[in-house]
């Protein structure tokens, strides 16, 4: 089956295929499945099934291991950001309905946290993040996810 990426089913399974579990979510971002993130999958029979009937599902990403988002949920946090030196580097950005996310590398094990600044959170593993093209959602810098410290 052919599937345009940018369809929320051909999107999810490129993801798939890449190796990037997924999972359907509500518009208000809630899984659409009983354990959440942790119901994640890359098998792209079942990915397809579920989208197929559930043509609008949100795509959620469970944040894997070595990996931090930063949530940022207002573009004035940038700068209070930039005030306290925690300047960021380029990297893989999504635009999202209030802000950005920011995916980066890590070797530390970043737990999610909420409010590092007002209105930016750090999603980690155990956490997940809605991914474009949800509605609202979209990829603003392509290339690779650099890394943090």
């Amino acid at each position: 089956m052919k599937t345009p990426a940018s369809s929320l089913l051909g999107a999810a399974l490129c993801y798939a295929r890449a190796g990037w579990p997924v999972f359907p979510c509500h518009s208000n971002k809630k899984p659409m499945t009983p354990h959440g993130f942790l119901d994640a999958i890359t098998d792209q029979g079942r990915i397809a099934r579920f989208w197929m009937a559930h043509p609008g599902a949100w795509i959620g990403m469970p944040v894997p291991e070595g990996y931090v988002v930063v949530d940022v949920d207002d573009f004035d946090a940038f700068e209070e950001m930039g005030r306290q030196g925690l300047d960021l580097p380029d990297t893989l950005t999504a635009a999202t309905p209030r802000g950005q996310h920011l995916w980066y590398r890590t070797q530390r094990n970043v737990a999610p946290r909420a409010g590092i600044v007002p209105h930016v959170d750090l999603r980690g593993p155990g956490s997940y993040v809605i991914v474009p093209p949800s509605p609202g959602y979209h990829w603003l810098q392509i290339g690779a996810i650099r890394g943090l410290g």
